[in-house]
């Protein structure tokens, strides 16, 4: 009888251990994949690029390619030029006055920032959402039609969802045109900032929203500045990964890796690379990065807790 309460206890430790190591090892991994959706992590394998010519964007744990003289992975954002109711294009030698606006520091003035991030991502409502919201709670103050293809709206002196009052900003709708939730486009516009002020932004991908900043005055401007903003994204390429690949990790990577043509051609994974795809238990996971792998198995390796 003792020796049976003996085994007993033996056997709640072991299991409450494993519990208690699976806890804090699926703890450990959801951090990782927060701190690494957006950045490259120790571990990662980012594609094989045209250094001189393109950059490689990690993106909601994705990675994508897009031309250097749009895109920057510094910051995982792209920027394009805006005068005279146009893009610039990138590269053209600028107009006098806009050089001479670049050269004393004042970029601002023309420049269109776009940041794509999967974190912090403005709550709903938002966008033309938060219009029809303003429109059913009777917030609209003013709503007016300044050209085809553009609405402006001035809110009244009211609270909105996040807590601020909703006459500080201008609404600036391009009537004519869908984004990604087939709804108008709509910017905010803060004209009391002369020299920033106005911006939007919006779900480009599943998981990876695109904020728009850019000065007030574009704000006019805003179908024509919206639709270069989607032009230019669409200038930004996901990687394809390969059929089991680690995270983050394509065709190219697996060619980086040393995987023969008859693999990494067809999209299947190196033998010795799909090696690491399984934990030592049984469990799989091929989103996670090789480092996180490696801690996730230092964490079940024993058998006893599969």
């Amino acid at each position: 009888m003792r020796r049976s309460s003996s085994l007993l206890l033996a056997a709640a430790t072991l299991l409450a251990s494993c519990d208690g190591a699976e806890q804090q090892g699926n703890r450990q991994v959801q951090q990782a994949q927060v701190t690494c959706a957006d950045r490259p992590c120790p571990g990662d394998v980012a594609p094989r690029i045209d250094a001189g010519r393109d950059v490689a964007l990690k993106l909601n744990g994705r990675w994508f390619v897009g031309p250097r003289a749009y895109f920057s992975s510094a910051n995982n954002a792209a920027y394009f030029e805006w005068w005279s109711h146009r893009p610039v294009p990138a590269g053209a030698a600028r107009p006098p006055e806009m050089q001479a606006l670049a050269t004393a520091g004042e970029g601002n003035e023309f420049s269109i920032d776009i940041h794509l991030r999967s974190q912090n991502v403005s709550p709903d409502p938002r966008g033309y959402r938060l219009i029809e919201l303003a429109q059913d709670k009777q917030w609209i103050a003013s709503h007016k039609e300044v050209r085809p293809g553009l609405d402006v709206i001035q809110m009244k002196h009211v609270v909105g969802p996040t807590g601020q009052y909703m006459d500080h900003v201008t609404y600036y709708v391009a009537t004519t045109l869908r984004g990604g939730d087939g709804l108008p486009p709509v910017a905010v516009c803060n004209h009391d900032h002369p020299e920033n002020g106005g911006g939007g932004g919006f779900m480009w991908r599943p998981g990876i929203w695109a904020g728009i900043r850019m000065n007030q005055r574009h704000c006019a401007d805003w179908p024509e500045v919206y639709a270069e903003v989607v032009r230019v994204l669409q200038l930004l390429k996901e990687k394809p990964m390969a059929a089991g690949a680690l995270y983050g990790a394509g065709n190219d990577e697996c060619w980086a890796q040393g995987g023969r043509e008859e693999n990494c051609g067809s999209g299947e994974l190196n033998p010795a690379r799909a090696a690491v795809s399984t934990n030592v238990n049984g469990r799989t996971d091929d989103n996670l990065p090789l480092r996180l792998r490696a801690a996730n198995d230092a964490i079940f390796s024993t058998r006893a807790c599969a």
